[in-house]
């Protein structure tokens, strides 16, 4: 899915493809991989605005994530992934603040 904005707000188009496969393993069909792969591009009023204040701006952001849900029992779930982003921050950022990788680590529990 794609979908742009007007040349108002800060986002100027933000991409995003999902994947998903149920049941990955014969042994585990209730089992949930999920990778999503975004990308934001950043309005150009916005990052003109930054760069004439003299900060350090980027035009766009792209995030990869990939994460596997397991059933433990009826109604409850846990799950683990990785997330990579290039450029975590929306338009301004600092050297130290280029890249991203979080852990993510989840619980559900449905009653």
């Amino acid at each position: 899915m794609c979908g742009t904005s007007s040349d108002l707000n800060r986002i100027s188009q933000y991409c995003e493809l999902r994947l998903y496969a149920k049941g990955p393993f014969d042994s585990r069909p209730s089992d949930m991989i999920a990778i999503v792969a975004s990308k934001t591009s950043w309005s150009k009023f916005a990052v003109d605005a930054a760069l004439a204040k003299g900060r350090l701006a980027h035009r766009d952001t792209t995030a990869i994530t990939g994460t596997y849900t397991a059933r433990l029992a009826p109604g409850i779930y846990a799950g683990v992934g990785l997330s990579y982003i290039h450029n975590p921050t929306s338009i301004t950022h600092t050297p130290q603040t280029e890249h991203a990788l979080n852990l993510l680590v989840s619980t559900l529990i449905l009653f």
